[in-house]
């Protein structure tokens, strides 16, 4: 008989940041700043239970929807308890490994989290044993030492009632041709993705992006930068930029224009060339709670609960038969993470460039 539903959460009280709001880590910064970092988190008592997981996310709605779809029927079904923390912190993981005091026991990763945490020591490898991938839509989203389990892509976000039916861009080849669709532009303030979009508005398949040819994204990117009047660090602001009309066309996420829309936007969002990017999910090294937290991996690849995450998010499954629980609505606002027009992200082809490429990409946006 299942235990009790337990589900603590140990930062609603407190507005953390979203997934997004992160940028990437670098291996040398991970390095350089573990050397002083303290804990991740505090949880009273520490969590020494077997029958308790520490779960590092993000927070906002993506924590919301984490706990209704996943983290509740999880402990309902286990009677583990899972304790939400606040987002993760490369460094402080980078610090507690090393002294093998290990606070958090699995950790939600952005992409750039990925290899330098490979490199450094940082993820255990998935164990195969509880974890099972054999409902995989595809290979591309197992690695050695994570997991993906939901896929958010970004496309050209726009303004329904100012550029109705075919007054909009519908690719990136499009967005860049500013005399067929003139207006303002507003792209991310980081080379990650937006490399990704100037090849394929430069006419690259999606499937080709990688490696990328970084000489051609930065000459794409020359010819939109007049039109840019905005350049995007905020997450948020990829859709308020339109709802007040401040720009014309942006990069947007579909999760993004899907939750302005349920408040009363109307904006539309092409994505059929999109920039299609996992969420990694890994256990942490030395893990006080490893079984457990490898159960709670498991739990994740439930064809039915990632229907129910889909519901909520609008981000897109990666097992086979989620569909079937997904209504056609719902199924309209998911984009085809395996589109050979999007662009798949590549975590290992940015190992460890992305500091590299922010300082060009922050030098050319100066010029």
């Amino acid at each position: 008989m299942a235990k009790k539903t337990k589900f603590v959460d140990i930062t609603k009280k407190t507005a953390g940041p979203t997934r997004r709001t992160f940028l990437v880590t670098s291996g040398a910064t991970i390095a350089a700043a573990a050397a002083t970092s303290g804990p991740l988190i505090i949880v009273p008592g520490k969590a020494k239970a077997a029958e308790k997981v520490v779960f590092a996310t993000w927070g906002g709605q993506l924590q919301e929807s984490l706990t209704e779809a996943y983290i509740k029927p999880f402990t309902k079904e286990t009677g583990i308890e899972v304790v939400v923390t606040g987002a993760p912190d490369m460094a402080k993981i980078t610090a507690q490994v090393k002294a093998g005091d290990v606070e958090t026991d699995i950790a939600d990763l952005a992409g750039s989290y990925v290899v330098p945490g490979d490199k450094n020591g940082l993820w255990e490898p998935v164990n195969t044993k509880i974890v099972d991938r054999s409902n995989i839509l595809d290979p591309k989203f197992n690695r050695a030492n994570q997991q993906g389990y939901y896929t958010y892509a970004g496309g050209v976000g726009y303004s329904e009632e100012r550029n109705p039916g075919n007054k909009h861009p519908s690719n990136w080849a499009e967005f860049w041709d500013v005399k067929k669709f003139p207006g303002r532009r507003g792209l991310r303030s980081r080379p990650g993705e937006t490399l990704e979009v100037a090849l394929m508005a430069d006419g690259v398949p999606g499937s080709k992006v990688y490696p990328i040819d970084v000489e051609r994204a930065f000459k794409a990117l020359d010819r939109i930068k007049p039109n840019v009047s905005h350049w995007i660090a905020e997450t948020p602001k990829t859709v308020t930029l339109i709802q007040g009309n401040e720009t014309d066309f942006t990069y947007a996420y579909n999760g993004r224009v899907y939750f302005a829309n349920r408040e009363g936007a109307k904006l539309g969002w092409a994505g059929d060339q999109a920039y299609i990017a996992p969420n990694w999910i890994s256990v942490v090294q030395k893990a006080r709670n490893k079984e457990a937290a490898f159960k709670f991996m498991n739990s994740l690849l439930n064809p039915e609960r990632q229907a129910h995450f889909a519901r909520l998010m609008t981000y897109s499954p990666v097992v086979k038969g989620a569909d079937k629980f997904i209504s056609p609505e719902v199924k309209k606002l998911l984009p085809d993470p395996l589109n050979p027009n999007s662009c798949f992200e590549n975590v290992d082809w940015w190992g460890d460039k992305n500091e590299e490429l922010t300082k060009r990409f922050k030098e050319w946006q100066m010029v």
